[in-house]
């Protein structure tokens, strides 16, 4: 399929806060996975304990369900950091 072609799915162009159900793609478009785990829907907590969700995957950069726009290196950091304890002040 080629983007903006909707599947069989009957509101397949209209799912743009997730991917279809039936070819998961969101709005009609492939969303680009890096790797399997940073992907849509992945929850990623800051030091601090606040969390959120990755809601879309564009060129690399993955933007949260709260507007925040990340790279694949600032994610892997913030999973370092938690791992070590380390806490912003």
């Amino acid at each position: 399929m080629r983007d903006g072609e909707p599947c069989s799915h009957v509101g397949c162009l209209s799912h743009i806060s997730h991917p279809c159900e039936s070819c998961g793609r969101i709005a009609g478009k492939n969303v680009i996975t890096i790797d399997d785990e940073f992907k849509v829907g992945y929850e990623v907590t800051f030091p601090g304990g606040n969390t959120d969700k990755i809601k879309n995957i564009t060129n690399g950069i993955y933007q949260l369900e709260g507007e925040l726009f990340l790279y694949k290196f600032e994610l892997e950091e913030l999973k370092e950091r938690l791992n070590k304890g380390v806490k912003y002040e």
